[in-house]
């Protein structure tokens, strides 16, 4: 009696791991860099990633149509990783606070290979472990931030 109920447990406990670890690989949102995307290529069409890098110096571009004017903000930049790749993205919605160029941040969306571009739905932006006195310009460190948000 007691053999068919520890039986009965296992089989049980092996089902809920089975449904679980099938769920939750279909909820991971993996992370890349723009290197690593471009070389992972067609492998990341229609599925939902993470690139994260800094936005290049003079590519935002904020979308002021009849489409922004419907209440559909669109935000144009580009992400780049200071290696040669750069990706074109396209965001609906509203950037965060601290988004600006040359600052890190994690785009997640589409990424499209072909034509090296991303449609994005959420953007973080990526900022550093120091604290400053707000308004002090004077203390920057964008090798600290570059270095925690591309290196390993």
């Amino acid at each position: 009696m007691k053999t068919k109920w520890v039986i009965g447990l296992a089989v049980i406990a092996a089902a809920v791991l089975v449904i679980s670890l099938v769920n939750l690989g279909g909820n991971l949102v993996y992370f890349y860099t723009p290197s690593e995307a471009f070389a992972a290529g067609e492998n990341l069409r229609n599925k939902n990633i993470k690139i994260g890098g800094m936005v290049m110096a003079g590519s935002v571009e904020e979308q002021t149509n009849d489409e922004a004017a419907a209440g559909k903000h669109i935000l144009r930049f580009t992400i780049t990783d200071f290696k040669g790749h750069n990706i074109k993205v396209k965001h609906t919605g509203i950037a965060p606070d601290l988004f600006r160029e040359g600052q890190g941040v994690v785009a997640e969306g589409y990424f499209d290979a072909t034509n090296k571009a991303m449609k994005t739905h959420t953007l973080m932006v990526k900022h550093s472990e120091e604290y400053r006195v707000p308004h002090d310009n004077k203390i920057e460190n964008k090798e600290l931030l570059i270095k925690s948000l591309l290196e390993d």
